[in-house]
């Protein structure tokens, strides 16, 4: 993971630091396997929707923004409940004008942690746009399409 990412995640309270988290020495940090089984299943993309609209509700009206539906993310890592899991998470982001195609979907369930990363830094330039490269769409689909090629 990113170490912008990573340290935008703990401030955000997403993550927890542990122990066995690293920086490894081309900045990005290794996590804790038993943090990074959280992402697939998408239970840290559902703590960080939560802690977005939160934050943005103090200083918007997000009234229309409704998350009861990722009241029922599953905890069960099989197949049907991740794509469950995942196309919940992907209607929330959709609100929040975050697309999340099938392919990303895909690659995201299957435990392709490039493009998990990829999904984190493509909410963080949005809500940051101070930080947003002004190729981060160009270099997501390229992961995408490099991927789904692959």
């Amino acid at each position: 993971m990113d170490y912008d990412i990573y340290k935008w995640l703990l401030g955000l309270d997403v993550l927890k630091m542990t122990t066995l988290s690293q920086q490894l020495p081309d900045g990005k940090v290794e996590l804790d396997p038993s943090v990074t089984s959280y992402f697939s299943t998408g239970l840290i993309f559902t703590r960080l929707i939560t802690k977005i609209v939160k934050n943005l509700s103090k200083t918007s009206n997000m009234s229309h923004i409704n998350l009861s539906n990722l009241d029922s993310i599953k905890f069960t890592p099989t197949q049907a409940s991740l794509t469950y899991n995942w196309n919940l998470i992907a209607d929330a982001l959709k609100q929040l004008n975050v697309n999340v195609d099938a392919d990303v979907k895909n690659l995201i369930i299957s435990g392709d942690y490039e493009m998990i990363n990829e999904l984190f830094r493509e909410i963080h330039s949005f809500y940051h746009p101070k930080n947003a490269s002004p190729t981060r769409q160009a270099a997501l689909r390229k992961v995408i399409i490099n991927k789904v090629l692959s």
